[in-house]
């Protein structure tokens, strides 16, 4: 536990008459908030009080964990926490995790569903006791342009198709969409759907995509390769 808030470096040697003259609070500080803690067969991430297990294989890695950063827990540390609901693909990073976007050098705490920047990497090293979350910040400048189509006169709706395939080779599983017009209209509703395509380009990386679900599924993770 000490290990996931501080470098070994800090701690600080005591003699036994200072451990005598210092009263143990009853209060465990347990796991620093973003750490991956290992009991059993579960995977969890650690955030304040809770703890949430990541259901499988796949969503670990899509959430861009490292395998690297794992810390054998005992039971009677994992019973110090609430386990929530478990981590899906749709599920949000909880409090504690740490965003890196190598391409601008700038690091993001994540607070209470926020991002927040952390003015230096001083100071995330600070927080940082685990590889932080790889992204990059160009791609939140990556557009599509459509043209807006009316698909049924009788119930006024309208549909534009925009190329996205940009998108396919980008980190990470989030995706924030903003629509913009040139012109200003009024909308009760707006759907957005995403079609991949299959070619000569990306075959090889699909391919390669499923090969690793495969091996995920049905291959022990100590045999992985």
């Amino acid at each position: 536990s000490y290990l996931s808030h501080y470098p070994l470096a800090w701690a600080i040697a005591k003699d036994e008459n200072f451990l005598k003259s210092s009263i143990v609070s009853d209060e465990l500080i347990g796991f620093a908030d973003g750490s991956l803690i290992t009991y059993g067969d579960a995977v969890s991430v650690v955030s304040g009080k809770n703890i949430y297990p990541i259901d499988n294989f796949t969503t670990f890695e899509a959430l861009g964990y490292s395998w690297d950063d794992l810390i054998p827990a005992g039971g009677d540390e994992v019973a110090l926490y609430e386990k929530q609901k478990l981590l899906n693909l749709s599920s949000p990073h909880p409090s504690g995790t740490i965003f890196y976007a190598p391409d601008d050098g700038i690091y993001y705490l994540i607070q209470d569903n926020r991002k927040k920047l952390l003015p230096s990497g001083a100071i995330a090293n600070s927080w940082l006791k685990k590889s932080p979350i790889v992204i990059d910040n160009r791609n939140l400048q990556t557009f599509g342009q459509c043209t807006l189509s009316q698909r049924s006169w009788l119930f006024k709706k309208y549909f534009c198709q925009a190329d996205i395939s940009a998108l396919q080779n980008l980190r990470g599983k989030d995706y924030e969409f903003k629509f913009t017009s040139q012109q200003d209209f009024r909308t009760n509703d707006l759907t957005v759907s995403l079609r991949k395509d299959y070619n000569r380009d990306n075959l090889n990386k699909n391919l390669q995509d499923i090969f690793s679900s495969i091996k995920k599924n049905y291959i022990s993770q100590d045999n992985v390769q």
